[in-house]
């Protein structure tokens, strides 16, 4: 946990599986994103009991992750890599 608060971060919780609200607040989305999703097989879920959809915390940060853009920097910076290798 953080010094600050007690709440744990993101990264502590990562093995702990939670409800669709919650990770509805954890990725910014709504309920109807997220069943969208599970729809889609967009997002992993779990379904253990055949009715209520979880996921696991870990999931759902490996999720927003996928969605990284690289920065103007980083696509210069690769460019420049490529084009001394090609020499």
């Amino acid at each position: 946990m953080t010094e600050r608060n007690s709440r744990p971060t993101l990264a502590e919780r990562s093995q702990e599986f939670v409800t669709l609200e919650q990770a509805g607040e954890i990725l910014g989305l709504s309920k109807g994103t997220l069943y969208q999703y599970t729809f889609n097989k967009t997002i992993p879920y779990y379904k253990p009991n055949g009715r209520k959809v979880y996921f696991k915390v870990k999931d759902l940060i490996n999720f927003m992750e996928r969605g990284r853009r690289s920065s103007i920097d980083e696509i210069k910076s690769q460019a420049v890599q490529d084009t001394l290798k090609r020499g």
